[in-house]
């Protein structure tokens, strides 16, 4: 499944990152974007279900650890 998320420092903040995220299903991809936001000290994320963007870096996953990977690699 794929999605996009966006992380904000709250709920009516500005957008700070947006990644596409792909996962094996709604539970973890949830799970992803709250280790992520975890780490970097986020305080709200959202996800758009089924969607993809070719602009945004892609939130991985290896090992447990949550990484980045830059678009076009």
């Amino acid at each position: 499944m794929q999605a996009i998320v966006e992380f904000r420092e709250s709920v009516y903040g500005p957008v700070l990152a947006e990644y596409n995220v792909a996962g094996r299903g709604l539970n973890h991809i949830q799970e992803k974007c709250h280790l992520w936001g975890s780490m970097r000290g986020f305080g709200y994320w959202s996800v758009v279900y089924n969607r993809e963007s070719a602009n945004f870096d892609k939130l991985m996953q290896k090992h447990g650890t949550p990484y980045i990977q830059k678009r076009g690699k």
